[in-house]
């Protein structure tokens, strides 16, 4: 059995969105204050590999210039439906070419 196919939330990731809906603990409250934190200080630019349905990414684009990258088709067709204005790219750590520089990469778990 693939990981897709056992995993109910890469099966229905509008699941994902709703089990994970509480605002005040999320990645992205996390990785704010991990920024926030230890920096750096000016960063503007963010990878976020491993963005799933990029509930997270939407809340960090308030702050930064996000990009999203996951290996899941499933969870990139669901976040091009749910948050079209997001950036979110399939792909993965090893092989991914973002054509840019970034200042935080996040990558969950």
């Amino acid at each position: 059995m693939e990981l897709t196919e056992s995993n109910l939330f890469y099966r229905h990731p509008r699941l994902y969105d709703q089990v994970q809906a509480d605002p005040q603990h999320t990645a992205a409250t996390t990785c704010e204050e991990l920024v926030d934190t230890f920096g750096p200080a000016n960063a503007r630019a963010l990878v976020d590999f491993g963005c799933g349905t990029g509930r997270d990414l939407d809340r960090l684009a308030k702050r930064f210039d996000c990009m999203g990258v996951d290996a899941l088709p499933s969870m990139v067709d669901h976040a091009a439906r749910e948050r079209p204005h997001l950036d979110i790219r399939h792909g993965d750590v090893p092989s991914s070419r973002l054509g840019r520089t970034v200042d935080v990469i996040t990558r969950p778990g």
